[in-house]
């Protein structure tokens, strides 16, 4: 129990430290504990000296393993990139690489995606959300891949095309075309592309005001990468 009631507040922890854009969360930190057991809430019992042996398949347990097996993974990241840098006092989680992801979906598959039955709804739930995260995972790792090696001036004439169809969709919301795209002119120095995609991020946030009006998590980080983008365009050129 004590594990699991450890393991609840990492997890809360690490979330509450995304929406409010904290710069370090206890997942960083230096602790052991081991993962709670994958058995039903039955299965314990105040007066047991013993802890009960974990389960094959899908308990009470399982939707709340899938996320703490996250954070895990997310944690080791972390750590070892703390420990082959310089810098101690990295602002941001470490995201996962590729292989990583493919070492975690391995593990969903074995632990809970092949026991789920889509006829009972929390296996269905827990079937999407498994889908949902890796697809989330995937897609941060490729954008990082994208700042980190795309030539940035490239990268922004690719992204106009992906802002300019923004406006016909208001279904899934390419969060990283936009992102790509202020990233790039916060970072270049302004031309005739970058001015003609300005225009692109005020009709956007015309249309979705939204993206101005929160402040915190996502929304927050879109609104720091406009102002730097404003700032690079008020640069001297």
């Amino acid at each position: 129990m004590r594990r699991r009631v450890w393991w609840y507040l990492v997890n809360l922890d690490l979330r509450v430290s995304e929406l409010a854009g904290a710069r370090k969360s206890i997942v960083s930190q230096a602790w052991d504990t081991q993962l709670p057991l994958n058995v039903n809430d039955d299965d314990i019992d105040p007066a047991m000296t013993v802890p009960p042996k974990s389960r094959t398949g899908i308990t009470d347990m399982s939707f709340c393993l899938f996320k703490y097996e996250t954070v895990r993974a997310l944690r080791s990241a972390d750590l070892t990139s703390m420990s082959n840098s310089l810098s101690k006092n990295k602002s941001q989680m470490t995201l996962l690489s590729a292989s990583q992801i493919t070492q975690l979906k391995g593990l969903f598959e074995a632990n809970f995606l092949r026991f789920c039955d889509p006829v009972i709804p929390l296996h269905l739930l827990l079937n999407v959300m498994i889908r949902s995260t890796l697809y989330t995972l995937y897609k941060l790792e490729t954008t990082a891949q994208v700042f980190n090696h795309a030539n940035a001036k490239a990268s922004s004439g690719r992204q106009v095309s992906c802002i300019e169809a923004l406006s016909h969709h208001n279904g899934q919301f390419p969060w990283g075309a936009l992102v790509g795209l202020l990233w790039s002119m916060a970072t270049i120095q302004w031309g005739q592309d970058e001015e003609k995609a300005w225009k692109h991020v005020l009709e956007l946030f015309e249309r979705y005001p939204e993206l101005g009006g929160e402040n915190q998590g996502l929304l927050r980080f879109v609104g720091t990468l406009a102002l730097k983008a404003w700032d690079a365009r008020s640069a001297p050129r």
